[in-house]
């Protein structure tokens, strides 16, 4: 299976790699956060991560940021429950 997705990633790297994924991540959160439908949710991070991306003068790959996005949706429940455990770790802080 990952040898299926090996052609995705090499497209994410050369698509703005860490910055893709960081703008990624970071459209995924506040789409969360902001709310409404996924439809809704999906469209706000791709306009955030465009922005992102056309900022940094990154040419942009359309099925890369849809599947850069679709991966941090697939690992914002990894990333609540460790931000959850940091704070569990920590009461009070």
């Amino acid at each position: 299976a990952v040898a299926f997705l090996q052609p995705m990633a090499a497209q994410i790297v050369a698509s703005g790699g860490q910055l893709l994924i960081n703008a990624a991540i970071e459209a995924v959160t506040t789409a969360e956060t902001t709310g409404g439908t996924g439809a809704q949710k999906f469209a706000a991070a791709k306009t955030q991560v465009l922005s992102t991306l056309t900022s940094g003068g990154i040419a942009i790959a359309e099925n890369a940021v849809n599947s850069t996005i679709e991966a941090a949706v697939a690992a914002l429940p990894k990333q609540v429950a460790s931000v959850a455990a940091v704070v569990a770790a920590h009461p009070g802080s």
